[in-house]
This record gives structure tokens, C-alpha cells and sequence, in this order.
């Protein structure tokens, strides 16, 4: 796995076409770590048009997400872990600020790995 910056990912991130990525990231609500399998770009099920704002102005990210078939917004600022093309990255920055309310073990590489 191999370990990069908030400003790689976002490069990754944009690099991404309609590429399927998965994601794990804390949930805003509860703390909680998620793990989502998603794609950008899908415009297939929007229904009120363009947002109010720009979503990378607030660190979010608009994407689909293919299990529950609906769009949501990741905070990038609390995403962890990349998968992209079955390239594994781990966001070190993010990891080091979420680690203690993860409760994760000392070997963290196998808890979250996707």
C-alpha cells in the first residue's frame, strides 16, 4: 500500500474519468470508518440539475455510490484509504488525525485494508 498526501489523492482523484474506485473514509454523522465503492461523473440519475455551489471548495467530492445507487459527497479531508486500478493508497495525513478514534490496532495496514 502505498502511503501519499491529501494533494496526490486529489490528483489521482481527478485523473479518474468514469473509472469504478473504492474509498474508506470517516462518516461525518459517526465517526464510523466506510467503505464505499463508487464512480464520478455518473449523471444518469440526477434529477434537480447543477448544485448551488462547488463542491471542492468545501473538500467534498461528488460521486455515485454503485451499492446503494445514489450520489453522495466525500470529505476529502477525511478520507483514508484509496483503490484505484488495484493501486492501494493510504492517506497519511488523514490517517495519523482519524487513528485514535478509529481504535485501530497497532498493525493498521490489515484493518483497513480494502
Amino acid at each position: 500500500m502505498e502511503k501519499i498526501n491529501l494533494i496526490q489523492a486529489v490528483q489521482i482523484l481527478d485523473n479518474l474519468n468514469n473509472q469504478f474506485f473504492t474509498v474508506q473514509f470517516i462518516k461525518r454523522s459517526t465517526n464510523e470508518l466506510r467503505t464505499m465503492n463508487c464512480r464520478k461523473k455518473v449523471k444518469k440519475y440526477l434529477k434537480y440539475g447543477q448544485l448551488n455551489y462547488k463542491p471542492i471548495e468545501y473538500n467534498l467530492l461528488p460521486v455515485f455510490d454503485l451499492v446503494k445507487n445514489d450520489y453522495r459527497m466525500i470529505n476529502l479531508r477525511q478520507l483514508i484509504t484509496l483503490k484505484v486500478n488495484g493501486e492501494k493508497y493510504l492517506l497519511t495525513d488523514n490517517f495519523k488525525q482519524y487513528k485514535n478514534r478509529l481504535k485501530l490496532t497497532a498493525e493498521p495496514f490489515k484493518v483497513i485494508d480494502i
